[in-house]
């Protein structure tokens, strides 16, 4: 699926073997999304919902346990990401406005995430290993339906 202006794809992701090694669970079945279509930090404001902004990926794989029908994987939030913005020209991850997010979809050992970059205008994927902190990177409310 092509973006705007393509991908940049970080070293940590490329090692864990790209797109081709990246693995999503669920993937394999046909599945409805309900997402919030605010930033992060509005979803928060407006919500009270906690958006775990700054989070490390052993926590937000905790969270992933306690509610694993609540979190998108790389798959989903692709087409998210196009559709919205063909749609409605915007990207609802993007980094400058700590609308990053983390997914539910593992990299060799590290965890995915993804973000909009308003400079390059490409979309970014990139995995980190389970200590790293990234104050713009937050999980998404959302419920997913088999």
């Amino acid at each position: 699926m092509t973006m705007e202006n393509g991908y940049h794809e970080s070293p940590n992701f490329k090692e864990g073997g790209s797109f081709a090694g990246a693995v999503s669970s669920n993937t394999d079945k046909p599945r409805i999304i309900l997402f919030h279509k605010k930033t992060l930090p509005e979803i928060e404001a407006e919500t009270g919902l906690d958006v775990h902004l700054n989070i490390t990926p052993d926590e937000v794989l905790e969270l992933f346990k306690q509610n694993p029908n609540e979190h998108m994987t790389l798959p989903d939030f692709l087409i998210m990401e196009k559709y919205l913005f063909e749609k409605f020209n915007f990207h609802i991850s993007d980094w400058g406005t700590k609308s990053g997010q983390w997914l539910n979809t593992k990299s060799g050992t590290r965890l995915v995430h993804s973000s909009w970059s308003p400079v390059d205008r490409k979309l970014g994927v990139d995995a980190d290993a389970l200590d790293f902190r990234g104050g713009v990177l937050g999980v998404r409310p959302s419920r997913c339906f088999w």
